[in-house]
């Protein structure tokens, strides 16, 4: 999860009761355990159950004004995965989607990471569009990577 300013939090925050997906009672009493355990508030919304990880994702993105895309599903083709190495993928938690408009897409954890965005567009040598994703879904699309990997060892030893 990103580190967010104080104003997104909050504004954060607001959505998530005006949408009715956590009630201002609730919230109150997540705030004084996140201090008092020492935990960020956004950690502990997901760990106790009351948003889920792509629910929080989607209210980031949308407070934040940056494109959201749901990753559970998402089977990215090998040639697209091979744009951008497992070890960067992992490290900045960016997986390659596909291509639009001369640009590669990628999702993010931190999608408003611009010193990231500017590596990973430097290092892929192309222009980047960058979507919001969960942590949950980016870690599906890294298996991919995994099963890649798993099926040229077997085809070696075949």
């Amino acid at each position: 999860m990103s580190v967010l300013s104080e104003d997104t939090q909050k504004a954060v925050e607001r959505v998530l009761v005006k949408n009715g997906l956590i009630k201002e009672a609730e919230l109150k009493e997540l705030h004084q355990k996140a201090e008092a355990g020492h935990v960020p508030l956004l950690a502990l919304l997901v760990s106790s159950g009351k948003v889920t990880d792509e629910i929080l994702t989607k209210t980031i993105a949308k407070v934040t004004n940056v494109p959201y895309v749901n990753l559970r599903d998402a089977k990215i083709d090998p040639d697209i995965l091979a744009l951008l190495t497992q070890d960067v993928a992992e490290r900045y938690m960016a997986v390659p989607l596909g291509e639009m408009h001369n640009r590669l897409v990628v999702a993010m954890l931190d999608a408003d990471n611009v010193q990231a965005v500017d590596f990973l567009s430097n290092k892929i040598g192309r222009a980047l569009k960058v979507y919001a994703a969960s942590e949950e879904g980016i870690r599906r699309v890294l298996k991919q990577y995994r099963a890649k990997l798993d099926k040229e060892v077997t085809d070696v030893f075949e």
